[in-house]
C-alpha cells in the first residue's frame, strides 16, 4: 500500500473521534458513515451515485448536509486535481434526490409520519438549545476533539498558503453546518461526526494526494 494511504488512514483514525466510542449494535450511523466515505473515495461516477443513494436512504437529513458539503468542496477543488468534478457532483446530487424520492414512496406506502430535525428544533425552542450550550460552551466547541480541529485547521492553513482561497473558504462551510447541527440537536458527537464525514474524508484525500504527488487517474468526463 502506498505511503500516502497509510498517512490517510493514520490521520483519519487518530482524529475521527467516533471510532473511539461504542454505540448500540444496529445503529444506522456506521452504515451512513461507510457510505459517505465510500462515496468520496470513488473514481467511477456511478459508484458515487450508488453510495450517495444508500447514504440518503440511511439518514436523509444528515445526507443532505454531508453530500451538499462534499459537492461544494468538490466544485471548489483544483480542476487539474479533479478533472471530472462536475460529473461527480451531478451523480452525488442525483443519488441524494432519488434517495429522497424512494423515502417518500416508502413513507407513503406505510403511512409513516416522522418529525423532521427542524420540526424538533422548532418544537423545543431556541432557548432550550442556548441553555444547553451555556452550560458547557468549551465542551460544545471541542465536541469533535482537539486533534480533529487541529488537523482541520492545518489543512485550511495549507490551502491558504497555496493560494487555494475558494477551497479554504469552502472548507469552513461543512464545519459551520456540523456545528449548527450539533447546536440544534441533542445527539452530541454522533450528529457532528456523521455530517462532517464526507467533506472531511475528501479533505484528507485531497491533501494526501497533493503532499505525496499522487495525481488521480483520469476520470470519466
Amino acid at each position: 500500500m502506498h505511503g500516502g494511504s497509510w498517512v490517510f488512514i493514520l490521520l483519519f483514525v487518530c482524529t475521527y473521534k467516533y471510532l473511539w466510542r461504542t454505540y448500540y449494535i444496529g445503529h444506522p450511523d456506521p452504515i451512513t458513515i461507510i457510505c459517505f466515505a465510500a462515496m468520496v473515495l470513488q473514481r467511477v461516477p456511478i459508484a458515487t451515485f450508488v453510495f450517495a443513494l444508500l447514504a440518503t436512504v440511511s439518514h436523509f437529513s444528515m445526507a443532505l448536509i454531508g453530500i451538499g458539503s462534499f459537492a461544494l468542496l468538490l466544485l471548489a477543488s483544483p480542476k487539474d486535481q479533479h478533472p471530472a468534478r462536475l460529473t461527480f457532483v451531478k451523480y452525488a446530487l442525483a443519488g441524494l434526490v432519488i434517495g429522497r424520492l424512494l423515502l417518500e414512496l416508502w413513507f407513503f406506502r406505510f403511512q409513516y409520519h416522522l418529525q423532521s430535525r427542524m420540526g424538533y428544533a422548532e418544537a423545543h425552542g431556541l432557548t432550550n438549545f442556548l441553555a444547553r450550550y451555556d452550560s458547557d460552551p468549551l465542551g460544545f466547541w471541542l465536541t469533535p476533539g482537539l486533534a480533529f480541529l487541529i488537523v482541520y485547521g492545518l489543512i485550511c492553513a495549507y490551502m491558504l498558503y497555496k493560494r487555494r482561497i475558494m477551497f479554504s473558504i469552502a472548507m469552513l462551510v461543512p464545519l459551520a453546518l456540523a456545528y449548527i447541527s450539533l447546536f440544534l440537536t441533542v445527539d452530541g458527537l454522533r450528529v457532528f461526526v456523521v455530517v462532517i464525514t464526507a467533506p472531511y474524508v475528501f479533505m484528507l484525500r485531497t491533501i494526501v494526494d497533493e503532499l505525496f504527488d499522487r495525481q488521480p487517474k483520469p476520470l470519466i468526463a
